[in-house]
């Protein structure tokens, strides 16, 4: 693994600043994306585009024309404690690339995402996944029901985990955003 960071840092990346988001899901969407690699592929799929088409929004306020992102995922299937669970962590460049001038892309860094904005952009997720077949426009699933009453959670921090359980339920949607790193800041754990 630290041979594919090295290899992402080095060779692939921009050096531009970078944003890890990170996506969990109830269990029954885990088991599934476990089982399934189609069912990982389209969740990951309408979690990037999510992100992607915010990007582009902000973008486009400050006047960007032909904005453009991207992003890198790495597929973890298992949590802390050596259990399944299958969950996202994307980096993405905090900002997008704006191709309308000539020459070479130019990088216009974006704002930092507020609390709102995940939550709105998760919540954008869910009524994705739910309009996908997966689960009901509520979250729910079939062993985790998520009451209209709960709002999705959210935490800034580096990669840092949400509690995924309540004492009054079962574990629910949870998304992060970490703080922004440079490419050039960014080690892979070699000396």
């Amino acid at each position: 693994m630290e041979d594919v960071a090295d290899h992402l840092v080095h060779d692939v990346l921009p050096r531009v600043p970078f944003r890890q988001w990170v996506l969990s899901f109830p269990r029954r969407l885990r088991f599934l994306a476990a089982r399934d690699p189609r069912v990982a592929s389209r969740l990951l799929d309408l979690f990037t585009r999510t992100i992607f088409a915010w990007q582009r929004r902000s973008a486009r306020r400050l006047g960007v024309a032909e904005p453009r992102t991207a992003g890198v995922t790495a597929v973890q299937r298992f949590g802390s404690a050596i259990n399944l669970n299958v969950h996202f962590h994307t980096l993405v460049p905090d900002g997008v690339f704006d191709l309308s001038g000539p020459g070479p892309a130019r990088f216009v860094p974006l704002r930092s995402p507020t609390d709102e904005e995940v939550v709105r952009l998760l919540t954008a997720v869910i009524r994705k996944v739910a309009r996908a077949g997966l689960l009901d426009e509520e979250g729910a699933s079939d062993d985790e029901p998520w009451p209209r009453s709960r709002q999705p959670r959210s935490s800034g921090g580096f990669a840092s985990p949400i509690p995924s359980s309540t004492p009054a339920g079962p574990p629910i949607w949870t998304a992060s955003r970490s703080t922004p790193a440079s490419a050039s800041t960014r080690t892979t754990g070699r000396g």
